[in-house]
């Protein structure tokens, strides 16, 4: 459900170089779970690379995006060579491909 005061914001993931494929199947489970108790309804998936390292969502969340942030680097997930970036993205944006993403976005 869209809160008065949230935003949209786009997460970008980077797992750590060594991180192995059982963490990854360990770990990014709990991250997506982070972010669904933090947003404000639905999450998207935009991408996720190959070896599944490197990933983002879109999601509506009314929180300041440092709170989302600190939040997935004190979960159990998190390592401490994982790397965040979180960024609101505004009602003017352009795309092409990633066509699940941007008809997301939208919508919501």
């Amino acid at each position: 459900m869209k809160q008065p005061n949230s935003k949209m914001c786009f997460i970008l993931v980077e797992l750590c170089a060594v991180s192995t494929l059982q963490r990854i199947a360990d770990d990014v489970p709990e991250i997506i779970s982070v972010l669904k108790r933090l947003a404000d309804g639905e999450l998207q998936q935009v991408f996720r690379s190959r070896d599944g390292l490197v990933f983002g969502f879109f999601m509506r969340t009314s929180l300041p995006l440092d709170v989302v942030r600190s939040s997935l680097q004190r979960s159990e997930a998190s390592l401490g060579d994982d790397s965040f970036l979180l960024l609101e993205v505004s009602d003017e944006f352009s795309a092409k491909g990633f066509s699940r993403a941007w008809t997301w976005l939208q919508h919501n």
